[in-house]
């Protein structure tokens, strides 16, 4: 709770703002069971707030978007995320790229931002959250829609009762798949930075993104996620005994996600 009404009071980011989010956020990550104390403390709003600061620049953005992201891998924590406005807010750092088609010459090999695969991350397993516990999109509400995740494009307002599909962008699962392959190799992605991707946590974006529609098993397919992920389930076997369980886990959904 201390935590909590110190970032309530933050309106700009400097030293001791950024260290208590860096505190925040390995909590967050390492130990999913100190979650349950968060809705009370309000911390998650805050850090909602926080990851729209300055949206783009390095330091407190992108520390308050990995814990965000952290969190949305605790199935447990989706509907706290969507009532704090997560998705709307995170959707944000997804448009700091222009849609696909609009970036010009070279786009094919553009990198993405620590804040854009972090708000990619959390987006997708929120909204992709719905279709992993069975939601249908064969009977359609009233009104449904897709989210789209397309940069600029990105739909800027989460409907969780009328959003229909998840539908991203090529970039964006190219990228999601690179993360993939680096999460394996255990080098950072984007390269040149110092975040080192989970092979659990990322099947587990995949896992979402192939139930989010057609087009995305299509373009995971087309990527070659099948093969990596095979390779990810060889090498559990590796890992720590409870780290195995949650790769081989989150792994069987993905490829599970892609056969259907």
């Amino acid at each position: 709770s201390m935590a909590g009404r110190a970032l309530e009071g933050v309106v700009s980011y400097n030293f001791l703002t950024e260290n208590l989010l860096c505190v925040i956020n390995n909590v967050i990550g390492m130990a999913q069971s100190t979650h349950s104390l968060l809705p009370e403390s309000r911390i998650i709003p805050s850090l909602v707030r926080l990851a729209t600061l300055h949206f783009g620049e390095r330091g407190g953005c992108d520390i308050a978007t990995a814990a965000l992201a952290n969190l949305s891998n605790n199935p447990a924590m989706r509907q706290e995320l969507i009532r704090a406005g997560a998705v709307d807010a995170l959707a944000q750092g997804l448009m700091q790229y222009p849609a696909e088609g609009k970036g010009g010459e070279g786009e094919e090999g553009m990198l993405p931002s620590v804040s854009y695969m972090q708000s990619l991350s959390a987006v997708v397993k929120v909204v992709g959250g719905d279709f992993m516990m069975g939601k249908s999109s064969l009977v359609a509400p009233s009104g449904a829609t897709p989210f789209f995740v397309d940069g600029a494009n990105t739909t800027r307002r989460y409907d969780p009762g009328s959003t229909l599909s998840l539908v991203l962008d090529r970039r964006s699962v190219r990228w999601m798949v690179e993360y993939l392959k680096a999460s394996i190799l255990r080098h950072a992605y984007p390269p040149d930075t110092n975040i080192y991707g989970t092979p659990w946590k990322v099947a587990l974006s995949i896992a979402c993104i192939a139930r989010g529609s057609e087009s995305n098993r299509r373009l995971l397919t087309r990527h070659e996620a099948v093969s990596l992920l095979e390779v990810a389930l060889l090498q559990q076997v590796r890992r720590e005994e409870g780290e195995q369980a949650l790769t081989e886990r989150h792994v069987v959904y993905a490829l599970r996600a892609l056969c259907t």
